[in-house]
C-alpha cells in the first residue's frame, strides 16, 4: 500500500474510520476497541474495503447518517458509495483534473 492521502472519522460517534490512499483503495476499519465481556480487542484489519478508483484518493466526506461516503481522487472522478453494500450508488465525471476536495452540503 502507498501513503495515506485522507483520513476521516465517521459522523458521530466517531466509532469507524475511512482512509484512502494512493494503493487506489478505502478502508473502513474500527476506530474505537470492540468491547467482548470485559476487554477491549482493539482491531486494525479492515472491515471492509472500496475500490474502484483509477489513480490515488485524495479526500472522503462521510454523510451525516453514516450510511453513504463520497470519495474523489487523481481519476477526476467523484463518487457516492453505500457503506453497508460497499458499492458505488453514483459516479460524476467531467472535471480536466484531479479532485482534491469533497464535502456534503450543509455539514
Amino acid at each position: 500500500t502507498g501513503p495515506v492521502n485522507a483520513v476521516i472519522f465517521s459522523s458521530y460517534p466517531g466509532t469507524y474510520l475511512l482512509t484512502g490512499s494512493s494503493d487506489r483503495a478505502i478502508h473502513l476499519t474500527r476506530a474505537i476497541p470492540t468491547s467482548i465481556g470485559r476487554t477491549a480487542v482493539e482491531t486494525t484489519q479492515p472491515i471492509q474495503k472500496y475500490e474502484v478508483h483509477a489513480y490515488s484518493v485524495l479526500d472522503i466526506a462521510v454523510a451525516g447518517d453514516n450510511s453513504r461516503f463520497a470519495s474523489v481522487g487523481g481519476d477526476r472522478q467523484v463518487y457516492l458509495w453505500d457503506v453497508e453494500q460497499g458499492t458505488t450508488v453514483r459516479r460524476w465525471s467531467g472535471h480536466s483534473s484531479r479532485v482534491e476536495a469533497v464535502q456534503f452540503a450543509g455539514e
